[in-house]
C-alpha cells in the first residue's frame, strides 16, 4: 500500500503545477505526514480522483530545505497558522507539525518529541484521525478504523477554536457516510443550535471560507433534527 499511495499522490499532483515540486521539496525537509481528506479517498476508493486540496503537516528535520520552499513557492497564511499553497486551481495546505493547535497551546502533551503518534488526538472528528507518515511508511489510524466500523462519528478532541467549521464538518461527513452522531456530537450540535445566530455564523462561515455555500439552511435544520435522533 505504501507505494501505491505515494505513486497516487506523485501522480495526482503531476496535475497541478506546482505541487509536485512543491511536494518534493517538502519530503527533502523532513518526515511528512498527511492527514484528512486524501487519505479517507485513498480508503474509500483506492485511489485519488475526485480531491480539491490536501493536508501535510511536518516534523522539520532540514530548515534550510525548508527556508528555500518558502521562499520559492508562492503561499498565504492559512486560518490554521499554517501555509497556504495554490497550485494550478489545487490546494495545498502545509503547517509545521509543532504549531499544531493542540500541540502550541499544550492542550495535548506530545512525549519525547513523537508528534506522529499524538496527531490523532489532535483533532475534533474521528474521522479526520487518519494519519499517514509518508517518510517512515507509517499509519496513525485507529480511532479512524473503530469510527468507520462502528457507523458513529464522534469528537475526538472537543476543544477547538473553529467551533462553525467543525459542526458544517461533521454534518457534511455524517451524510457522506451514512454514520450517526455519537450523543457528545449530537448533542454539541443541539446545544449550539439554540444559539440566536447558528444559521446566520454557519452560512456566513461557508460564504468566507469557501466562497459558496456547502449546506444551507433546509440542509443544517435538517442535520439538527437527525441530532435529536441521536440522543
Amino acid at each position: 500500500m505504501y507505494n501505491n499511495l505515494r505513486i497516487e499522490i506523485e501522480e495526482y499532483l503531476k496535475k497541478y503545477p506546482p505541487a509536485l515540486w512543491l511536494y518534493k521539496m517538502l519530503m527533502q525537509a523532513g518526515d511528512v505526514y498527511v492527514m484528512g481528506g486524501l487519505l479517507r479517498e485513498y480508503k474509500d476508493k483506492d485511489k485519488i480522483a475526485e480531491l480539491r486540496d490536501a493536508d501535510f503537516t511536518i516534523s522539520i528535520k532540514d530548515r534550510k530545505v525548508w527556508d528555500e520552499l518558502l521562499r520559492q513557492i508562492p503561499h498565504k497564511r492559512n486560518h490554521f497558522g499554517g501555509y497556504k499553497f495554490s497550485c494550478s486551481g489545487f490546494i495545498v495546505d502545509i503547517w509545521d507539525v509543532k504549531k499544531t493547535w493542540a500541540f502550541e497551546k499544550q492542550v495535548i502533551k506530545v512525549e519525547n518529541n513523537n508528534y506522529f503518534e499524538y496527531l490523532s488526538q489532535s483533532v475534533f472528528l474521528n474521522l479526520d484521525a487518519i494519519i499517514y507518515d509518508l517518510s517512515n511508511d507509517k499509519w496513525n489510524d485507529l480511532i479512524y478504523q473503530n469510527a468507520v466500523k462502528n457507523g458513529e462519528l464522534g469528537i475526538v478532541l472537543r476543544e477547538n477554536p473553529f467551533k462553525e467549521l467543525n459542526i458544517l464538518r461533521a454534518m457534511v461527513l455524517r451524510e457522506k457516510y451514512n454514520m450517526r452522531y455519537s450523543k457528545e456530537l449530537a448533542r454539541m450540535i443541539l446545544d449550539y443550535s439554540t444559539e440566536e445566530t447558528f444559521l446566520k455564523d454557519i452560512i456566513k462561515m461557508q460564504e468566507e471560507r469557501y466562497g459558496y455555500i456547502i449546506l444551507g439552511i433546509g440542509k443544517i435544520r435538517q442535520e439538527v433534527e437527525y441530532a435529536c435522533r441521536c440522543i
